[in-house]
């Protein structure tokens, strides 16, 4: 434990690392394409990702401080392998690292990173679905996704919308997720 510690001084003493000009290439080309796929333009994905509404539903809205805290994990990587440049590899791990502490904040009900516009929009689209769907009836996740665009609604918002709803247990999936079922509170 001693060496740990002593190494992380040295480390956090004598190393400032730097990006690389491959590296900050590689940084932004990830900042690009997580926004592009927050917003729904799926030029930049591959069909692999894509869920059955022509979404990416992992898509994470970066905001720049996010992007920053990449940065900063990237430099942190750097560091503790006691280098001086970031690599690409250095920011793909910082970058991943970023989606999944994300994702699983997503999985767990915490959304309090994303931006004000966007939760409003997300809860706009949870009292929509409420519309849309009354209690103890049924609806396929693609005519939900169909209907909610025609009143223009984001697909991320709309994930986002019935993710948080599965999450509080007022819509449960059945058929692998792709039938939708509103139920009364207390009730499954």
């Amino acid at each position: 434990m001693e060496f740990l510690r002593k190494y992380i001084a040295f480390a956090r003493k004598t190393i400032s690392p730097v990006l690389s000009s491959s590296a900050a290439t590689k940084l932004a080309r990830h900042y690009c394409s997580a926004r592009a796929e927050a917003r729904g333009d799926t030029r930049q994905e591959d069909a692999g990702s894509r869920g059955a509404t022509g979404s990416n539903e992992n898509a994470i809205p970066i905001t720049v401080r996010q992007l920053e805290a990449i940065v900063r994990l990237s430099e942190s990587i750097a560091k503790i392998c006691l280098m001086s440049e970031v690599t690409e590899e250095m920011v793909d791990e910082a970058y991943r690292l970023f989606q999944t502490a994300t994702v699983d904040a997503i999985k767990h009900g915490q959304v309090s990173f994303l931006n004000d516009e966007v939760r409003e929009e997300i809860l706009k689209v949870m009292d929509r679905i409420h519309s849309h769907v009354p209690v103890e009836s049924r609806i396929s996740r693609e005519l939900l996704f169909q209907q909610l665009r025609k009143e223009n609604f984001g697909d991320r918002a709309i994930a986002f919308g019935i993710h948080e709803l599965i999450q509080k247990r007022e819509l449960v999936e059945y058929s692998q997720g792709q039938v939708l079922k509103r139920i009364q509170i207390g009730r499954r």
